[in-house]
């Protein structure tokens, strides 16, 4: 039965993309940008992410990553390549401010984090 039931849990794509929101804008939605306190901002990103995605319960490995940047005119460009099974592994990205949205938020810090998970 716990097979069966594992075989029908798909990648959680929309509940990490809910979690990334909720953590990346509780930890950057007053921060201006301080080189100094780039390295603990991420960290707390990539940790908090980590034990709310752990506490889903999936049955994945999972891979959490973050990039803090200083706000420039200039975009930022991301690429990822990856061997997997299309139908149970998954990735999900996001990126702060949200494109749309940037006028209502700080201008001096982008955050571009992404989980990659692997079925097990």
């Amino acid at each position: 039965m716990a097979e069966e039931m594992d075989d029908d849990l798909s990648f959680p794509s929309e509940e990490i993309k809910i979690i990334l929101e909720q953590v990346i804008e509780s930890v950057l939605e007053t921060a201006e940008w301080d080189e100094k306190k780039v390295p603990a901002w991420i960290n707390e990103i990539v940790e908090k992410s980590m034990k709310q995605i752990i506490e889903l319960k999936y049955p994945y490995k999972f891979i959490v990553t973050c990039m803090l940047l200083q706000k420039t005119d200039k975009p930022l460009m991301s690429s990822f390549s990856v061997s997997w099974e299309n139908n149970m592994d998954g990735i999900e990205q996001h990126i702060y401010p949200p494109v749309r949205q940037k006028d209502g938020y700080t201008r001096t810090i982008e955050c571009f984090t992404a989980v990659m998970a692997v079925k097990f």
